[in-house]
């Protein structure tokens, strides 16, 4: 099992989430992939996110994310506990991850193409969020 990191130390990478805008001016649209992260401590707020990939990362916290658009992103074996506003997503694939009470993940009005694979909910809260 592989020791996860904070997003702080990823370099590059976590320029490129912290400022899009420097991502595209860099490397274009290519695929970013986040692997073994730790998502906490640290804010996302008013930002597109496209074409990554996160793998095996831990989201925790609440209202440190706020997007204002998640496109054309996937969320491999991650686990969220957390309370986190996408924006309007579009093209968005979770598979095999899980999200744990008390949790809120937001997804806004107009969201299209959204996947949960083989994900698990788990808490027994009788809070429907």
């Amino acid at each position: 099992m592989s020791q996860k990191k904070h997003i702080t130390q990823f370099g590059k990478a976590f320029d490129y989430l912290k400022d899009p805008a420097f991502r595209a001016a860099e490397i274009g649209d290519q695929q970013l992939t986040i692997k073994d992260a730790f998502i906490v401590d640290i804010g996302f707020k008013d930002l597109i996110w496209k074409n990554i990939q996160f793998v095996n990362c831990n989201f925790e916290g609440g209202y440190q994310i706020k997007l204002n658009q998640l496109i054309n992103c996937r969320f491999i074996e991650c686990n969220f506990r957390a309370i986190i506003n996408w924006g309007t997503q579009t093209n968005v694939h979770f598979l095999r991850c899980k999200t744990y009470t008390p949790s809120s993940i937001i997804g806004d009005r107009g969201s299209k193409n959204v996947l949960h694979e083989e994900c698990d909910f788990i808490g027994n809260s009788t809070d429907r969020n």
